[in-house]
């Protein structure tokens, strides 16, 4: 979980997803590992094997014990395997605050579970493809920018001048930055050289799906009788109703984004492929909302009604009536 914040004594988990380039499906790897470094690139926790999350292809998880010794600071962590013979990395960065502090961007294991869940709901646009995007480079030809953040856990295929290049390529070896969706060279390019690059990435990051999360606990909290739920305690009952409500604001979300000129490197410039794409995600986030909207109603069905009589009351000439009388019942309305 990249850019999220626990408190010294807590339990941090960490998930990573791995798939294949560049048809962008979830796959099992045999190694995949975890690390995590200090100012320095100091070892705090040596490579230790990560354990594949239920039956869900592709996502491993750890979960780190932070120690109550370990100092404040921000740590890096590397997460690493093998996707189809070729070894893959991703640097992720965590900030560590003494126990008991709760700052804004805290994940708890709960949270963590439900990020996790509402990835599956969102499992195609968790791991979208883009095919052959022509990067975007420094004034000095030594970085070079795509349009997406957020890769996942993938081989991305690097191609200068239509070759594929590995990153320990004798003569133009490069790092790549996947949450920022940078690829940095050591020496610069040159002029009239050009990069492609197909690679897999997040629609939404964890801390877009907490937002939604959050969001769709919020609406419930405005039922009847208007609870006080969080992201850490509500019914478990309430989970497919929290899971339908996060989905329909991811739809409204992706919609909006949809409007952006960089959803072409997905869909394409075809009117009728975007207009396609564009009516599908409609009607996942309609079916979504039908969804939360029917699970609100039941709730409010099994709660006491308040029924509502209207008893005229007369006054005299060119008064005004007094229409309603609150009467709290069970069984009325």
């Amino acid at each position: 979980m990249a850019n999220f914040t626990f408190a010294q004594g807590q339990l941090a988990p960490f998930y990573g997803l791995f798939v294949l380039t560049p048809s962008g499906q979830p796959t099992n790897v045999p190694d995949a590992t975890i690390e995590i470094f200090g100012t320095g690139m100091t070892v705090i926790l040596p490579a230790t094997p990560m354990v594949q999350a239920g039956s869900t292809t592709g996502l491993y998880y750890y979960g780190w014990q932070i120690p109550n010794s370990l100092p404040e600071d921000t740590y890096t962590v590397m997460i690493t395997g093998t996707v189809a013979g070729v070894p893959t990395a991703q640097i992720q960065t965590v900030g560590v605050v003494p126990a008991g502090t709760i700052p804004n961007n805290v994940l708890s294991i709960v949270a963590s579970d439900l990020i996790a869940a509402l990835e599956v709901y969102l499992e195609c646009l968790q791991h979208t493809t883009v095919v052959n995007e022509l990067a975007t480079r420094s004034i000095d030809r030594k970085v070079y920018q795509l349009h997406w953040a957020d890769w996942n856990l993938t081989n991305p295929d690097v191609r200068l001048n239509n070759r594929s290049i590995a990153m320990d390529d004798p003569l133009f070896p490069y790092s790549i930055d996947f949450n920022a969706g940078k690829i940095t060279f050591e020496n610069p390019l040159r002029p009239e050289d050009n990069l492609k690059v197909s690679y897999n990435f997040r629609v939404f990051n964890d801390t877009a799906l907490m937002r939604f999360i959050q969001d769709a606990i919020s609406e419930l909290n405005s039922q009847a009788p208007q609870s006080s739920y969080t992201i850490d305690a509500f019914p478990f009952n309430l989970i497919s109703a929290v899971m339908m409500g996060a989905r329909k604001n991811a739809m409204i979300q992706l919609m909006i984004c949809m409007q952006n000129q960089n959803f072409k490197t997905i869909f394409g410039d075809s009117k009728e492929d975007w207009s396609s794409a564009y009516s599908a995600y409609k009607d996942i986030k309609e079916n979504s909302e039908k969804s939360f909207n029917d699970i609100k109603k039941e709730i409010k069905k099994s709660l006491p009604r308040i029924a509502i009589i209207s008893t005229p009351e007369y006054t005299m000439p060119g008064g005004r009536s007094r229409w309603f009388r609150y009467l709290f019942s069970s069984g009325l309305g």
